[in-house]
């Protein structure tokens, strides 16, 4: 059983298929409202999360200004970048990724999105080069491999193209 706010009957139809099952059945639905009755939306607990999401941005945006003004040590970058990674990795377990049309229209999901990514990739070529000036220190002929990753890379080493 999948169980999931989109409608993506194409894109399951493939997964059944590379899985090589047969045989299921694929079931969609729509919320009709009722009178007296709770929107399904309010099973989640976007409160939370859109304080979460606000932390994000409150905390690393005037980071994106000092990236923009040349103003992080390397130091500083490959701290920075470290700790951003850690707290947007803690959103997918924490999101239901309800589609945007289900959720408020000042949901601040695309906007952290939007700091996470500049700070990541704004930070990379500096933190790069604190991981290669520790490296050298220990392993002087690895330093020069060390390399940084902006999101779309990463994002294109864990979903290739066509999938």
């Amino acid at each position: 059983m999948w169980v999931s706010p989109r409608t993506p009957a194409t894109e399951t139809w493939q997964v059944l298929k590379d899985l090589e099952i047969s045989s299921a059945t694929v079931l969609r639905a729509r919320e009709f409202g009722r009178a007296g009755g709770r929107a399904l939306i309010d099973a989640f607990d976007l409160s939370s999360l859109r304080e979460l999401y606000g932390g994000l941005i409150d905390q690393y945006e005037p980071l994106v200004q000092r990236i923009a003004q040349g103003q992080v040590s390397a130091r500083e970058a490959l701290v920075a970048r470290t700790a951003v990674m850690g707290t947007w990795r803690s959103f997918p377990a924490l999101d239901p990724d309800l589609p945007d049309e289900l959720l408020p229209e000042d949901w601040p999901r695309h906007a952290a999105r939007q700091v996470f990514t500049e700070v990541y990739n704004g930070l990379g070529p500096l933190a790069v080069i604190r991981v290669r000036q520790i490296l050298a220190t220990s392993a002087p002929g690895l330093a020069d491999q060390a390399r940084h990753l902006t999101t779309a890379e990463v994002l294109s080493a864990v979903a290739p193209a066509g999938r």
